[in-house]
């Protein structure tokens, strides 16, 4: 326990431990629950697991009654449970987890948390699953928190979803959700096919009343089951309720909300699909291709990604391509394109050193909404003329991650393809309803 020492001796003295069931009283307040470890905060501060799945920190003073109940948790050792026959018709899916807590379950006798590894304790967990397609097999190739994860990461993810496709009818991919949308557009690139993959993730975790990674789970595979999307998708909440999911285009999406649950949107573009809770699924914003089943797990990791804002110091440039031997850089500018352009600290020489040194330079916008372009204001003809690339709509996460897939390929124009639309990461027409209402 990582409790204080007169904390310890009262529970002690209580005959409590960890993972029992016990009755605090303070100050006229009661709390009933589960005793946790205490990881951070107060070493005086109970930690008690309430049933609404909420943690409640109790600070222990003289006036604190702690009593043990009598019942013991069971929730960390749930029944058997065998999986039943799956009805005819229904998609085989395959799931690849990464990590995360939307396939996992709380031990609440250590408050830790362990993984699902087998579909019967998936199922268990999220029944509806049975109802929407036949979960083949469960498949981890590593275990990450996903702001932690490398472009080695991306490509062994890539791998494992091209050899699961071979056998199922789609790939379901869970995540964590901060790093979600550049594993989706690595996905994108990497992989080529005319099956669904779908990435999911909880934005809270499943002890929690607000879990939101049930519904998200589920609708993916019903997206899988009933819709015709065929490539790279992420399924996530579609409003704060639990009503339905929409279904973003992998090269399109992000995180735009630290902890709403409906915090993922299209940018530039429409969702996909609408995913309802009972099932429906609505399709209007895509059209139906045909791709090359093929497997192409490269990223060149000679990349980097800055951001350009007042008073920015641009010689970043000069140690990126100096001291860093980067290939590519991503510049995340203002508005239009805009970099500082006027006065001691101007970017446009620095831009030009280094696309003269053989560095592809990319414009991208801070605004994310709308697109750059290099013809509206003399200062961005300047940093056009300096042979910086302005990379139309696209996301700066999702250029970043391209960037460095194309320049793994040798053989390529790095400046042709970075224009090209290779998995609808660029829009040609960008209609005011993308920007005022990400709706179906």
């Amino acid at each position: 326990m990582a409790y204080s020492k007169k904390t310890l001796e009262l529970l002690k003295s209580k005959g409590v431990s960890e993972g029992d069931c016990i009755r605090v009283e303070k100050e006229g307040a009661v709390y009933e629950g589960i005793l946790m470890p205490r990881a951070t905060g107060d070493e005086n501060a109970l930690v008690v697991k309430l049933d609404s799945g909420y943690n409640a920190g109790v600070i222990v003073t003289e006036k604190t009654a702690v009593q043990k109940l009598p019942h013991k948790p069971s929730l960390h050792r749930p029944a058997e449970f065998k999986l039943p026959p799956a009805k005819k018709g229904l998609p085989k899916v395959s799931l690849v987890t990464t990590g995360g807590t939307i396939v996992s379950r709380v031990d609440y006798s250590t408050g830790g948390v362990s993984a699902l590894t087998k579909p019967e304790e998936l199922v268990r967990q999220f029944p509806d699953l049975l109802e929407a397609c036949e979960l083949r097999k469960i498949v981890s190739p590593f275990s990450v928190m996903s702001e932690d994860l490398t472009p080695a990461n991306w490509m062994e993810l890539a791998k494992t979803v091209f050899a699961e496709l071979k056998e199922s009818d789609g790939v379901i991919v869970t995540h964590g959700t901060d790093a979600l949308g550049f594993s989706a557009a690595a996905l994108s690139f990497m992989v080529s096919t005319n099956k669904p993959v779908v990435l999911v993730g909880a934005q809270r975790s499943p002890d929690r009343g607000s879990f939101d990674g049930a519904l998200n789970l589920v609708c993916a595979a019903h997206f899988i089951a009933k819709g015709k999307h065929s490539g790279v998708s992420l399924v996530m909440h579609g409003s704060s309720s639990d009503d339905f999911c929409y279904a973003h285009g992998g090269t399109k999406v992000r995180k735009m909300h630290s902890s709403r649950r409906d915090a993922f949107q299209s940018i530039n573009s429409l969702p996909l699909a609408k995913i309802y809770s009972d099932g429906r699924v609505e399709e209007k914003n895509f059209e139906e291709a045909k791709a090359e089943e093929k497997l192409d797990a490269v990223f060149d990791e000679h990349v980097a990604m800055v951001k350009a804002y007042p008073n920015s110091e641009p010689d970043v440039l000069d140690w990126l391509v100096g001291e860093k031997k980067k290939k590519g850089i991503i510049i995340e500018a203002m508005g239009l394109g805009h970099v500082p352009t006027n006065n001691a600290k101007s970017w446009i020489v620095h831009v030009k050193k280094a696309v003269g040194a053989g560095v592809f330079v990319g414009i991208t916008t801070q605004t994310l909404y709308g697109s750059v372009n290099p013809f509206v204001y003399s200062n961005l003809r300047k940093l056009g003329e300096a042979g910086a690339v302005f990379l139309k709509d696209g996301l700066p996460e999702t250029m970043y991650v391209k960037l460095g897939w194309v320049l793994a390929h040798k053989e390529w124009n790095t400046n042709e393809k970075m224009l090209e639309s290779l998995r609808g990461e660029f829009n040609d027409r960008l209609p005011d309803l993308e920007f005022k209402e990400n709706a179906v």
